[in-house]
């Protein structure tokens, strides 16, 4: 090969070398820019040695010490919020702040110790934003009065979590609410939340007179297409003087397509309470609910001649396990005009101590299991072949085990309508079906 040819090749390599190492260049550039784009901040509040003057990137004196402090933020996205372990302020934290669906803003704690508290406002932490994650917070509230006139039942309106008209795609998870009128407020408006792994205890507050003596509310839903999972919700219940006792775990008002699943509910005096004839296409499934109150419910809902509180269409009630025990427990209820476009229930096991249920007609009702603890289960509306009343053989009922144990009459004896809905694991999160059906209830035996 002649000598120049040689040449000519070995410059043409070395020109193909210079170029490739330009190009890793600009990449390095790109991804470095990319990178510090992408560079997030946390911001740290400190109710002890925080100083309101500091830029709040640090902690201890070079954290802020209050929280309309933080309230006045800027936020951007990706970027984080962390309230000190063990602090207590007073409301409220207003998170008006817009992350993205992929750099959420968090809104969190950090250092040791009991989670950090806020308290005592109208609406304790007020959520206007979008894309947001709150982790790890306790509201609570102190009564602002008692209400001699119902047994001193203690007042006040009192939120803990508030979700404001147009906020969207906000978490809410790991926290508690406490001694509350609503543990949980989502606005009509607000929509595509999810709201799950929290503590709502003892959210037990009622108007002041004269207002509504209603009240106490784990969690009120009047948004739309949001998502209420694997929470503990106990102790919503009040005294009332136009009801007696009021209260529910979750109430659905005006609310559209929200999902209530696998959470575990302990002495509400109702579970669900669905009404207003905005309300619709409510799915509860895989929920467990326990009840010694007197006077428990576990679904109380309204047909097309309820002209105050309803119609409420597309409620979709599958695969529970309900267990009331007080004397005048009373499970479902599905009254003024109740049919199947209003209720569709199937796969629960209802074992109540005084009525499993009431409606004035009708509904889809298949697969379900109703019985009482003396075996006389009050049944007061139409059951299909597929239901029975039986003792459904939970492994131990006395210690809230709704496991089902062998020759469970559940096993193998539900039908795939959760299933087809998305539903495809249990409340102990076990695949389903492993049998050749699935189990009746919230637990694949």
């Amino acid at each position: 090969m002649p000598r120049s040819q040689g040449r000519a090749r070995s410059g043409h390599a070395r020109f193909i070398r210079a170029a490739l190492v330009a190009s890793l260049a600009i990449v390095a550039v790109l991804a470095f820019a990319g990178t510090a784009a992408a560079a997030s901040t946390t911001y740290y509040v400190d109710c002890s040695a925080g100083n309101d003057g500091a830029a709040g990137k640090g902690t201890g004196n070079q954290a802020w010490k209050t929280l309309p402090r933080a309230n006045q933020a800027t936020l951007a996205p990706g970027d984080r919020l962390s309230l000190k372990a063990g602090c207590t302020w007073t409301g409220p934290l207003i998170a008006k702040w817009k992350g993205t669906a992929a750099a959420p803003i968090t809104i969190g704690t950090y250092g040791s110790g009991a989670a950090p508290e806020i308290v005592n406002a109208h609406d304790i932490v007020q959520i206007t934003g979008s894309y947001l994650i709150l982790q790890d917070i306790v509201t609570r509230s102190t009564p602002v009065g008692y209400d001699k006139t119902c047994g001193d039942a203690p007042m006040g309106w009192r939120v803990g979590f508030r979700f404001m008209p147009g906020s969207a795609y906000n978490t809410l998870r790991y926290s508690t609410a406490v001694g509350l009128y609503n543990g949980v407020f989502v606005e009509a408006g607000s929509h595509h939340n999810k709201i799950f792994s929290n503590h709502m205890i003892k959210n037990n507050l009622k108007d002041v007179p004269p207002n509504s003596g209603g009240g106490a509310v784990g969690i009120l839903l009047m948004g739309e297409d949001n998502d209420v999972s694997y929470n503990d919700i106990s102790g919503s219940d009040a005294c009332s003087v136009q009801y007696g006792r009021d209260g529910s775990a979750i109430e659905i008002f005006r609310g559209k397509r929200n999902n209530i699943h696998h959470n575990t509910a302990v002495d509400n005096n109702t579970f669900i309470e669905l009404g207003n004839k905005t309300s619709a296409d409510t799915t509860v499934a895989y929920n467990k609910v326990y009840s010694s109150l007197k006077a428990a419910n576990f679904l109380m809902t309204r047909g097309a001649g309820d002209t105050s509180w309803g119609p409420v269409y597309g409620t979709k009630v599958y695969n529970n396990s309900v267990y009331l025990t007080g004397a005048q427990s009373y499970a479902v209820q599905c009254i003024k005009g109740c049919n199947a476009s209003v209720l569709s229930m199937r796969n629960n096991i209802i074992v109540s101590q005084w009525y499993v249920g009431y409606s004035d007609a009708a509904f889809d009702e298949a697969n379900n299991i109703y019985w009482q603890p003396q075996g006389n289960p009050k049944v007061y509306f139409p059951m299909s072949s597929s239901s029975r009343k039986m003792d459904p053989r939970w492994v131990n009922a006395g210690t809230r085990d709704f496991h089902l144990g062998a020759g469970s009459p559940a096993i193998d004896a539900g039908s795939m309508a959760a299933w087809n809905l998305g539903f495809r694991t249990d409340l102990s999160g076990m695949t389903v079906p492993r049998g050749g059906a699935p189990d009746i209830g919230a637990y694949e035996r």
